[in-house]
């Protein structure tokens, strides 16, 4: 389930068949959008020449800033850290929950709210990081700008969902 912020008992399907807003919940096309999205993304990663593609424009990421060490914002986010580690011109270590320090780059698949990115961002400035830079591979606008509100602007997107969304 892409983590929207709603609560846990909000499920994909229910985001797949609800009308207009309901309760504040974001529904509907908004939703539908998102998780055509997250699944198109998951097929084009299972190429392996798309996924090299990806990673290597995360590497590029965390190289102009000046990274040291990564995590992912997702289950997605850490699968592509991890990749993302062995491709980047400098050594990066995947933070796990314990001490950072520098620049860490926090990434994330399908950027919906942004509220998994900025959440991590947090987690990981309380660790110690001086500077946190996000990357998503696909970011819905609205998620993105709220995550450049918090975060700062260095909220990097490979691509952005259409803003009719």
């Amino acid at each position: 389930m892409i983590n929207t912020g709603l609560s846990p008992v909000w499920t994909v399907k229910n985001m797949e068949t609800a009308g207009p807003v309901v309760a504040g919940r974001p529904q509907g096309d908004w939703a539908s959008g998102i998780l055509s999205a997250a699944r198109e993304l998951e097929e084009a990663l299972a190429d392996p020449d798309r996924l090299n593609e990806v990673a290597s424009q995360l590497a590029a990421v965390a190289d102009a800033a000046g990274a040291g060490m990564i995590t992912g914002a997702s289950s997605l986010g850490n699968q592509l850290a991890g990749i993302v580690a062995g491709r980047a011109a400098r050594p990066l270590t995947l933070w796990a929950q314990n001490g950072a320090h520098g620049t860490v780059l926090v990434v994330e698949g399908v950027l919906a709210s942004g509220a998994q990115l900025v959440r991590t961002a947090s987690r990981v400035r309380a660790a110690g990081a001086a500077r946190v830079v996000g990357a998503a591979v696909v970011a819905e606008p609205r998620g993105l700008a709220m995550c450049r509100l918090e975060i700062g602007d260095e909220v990097h997107a490979l691509s952005e969902l259409a803003a009719a969304l």
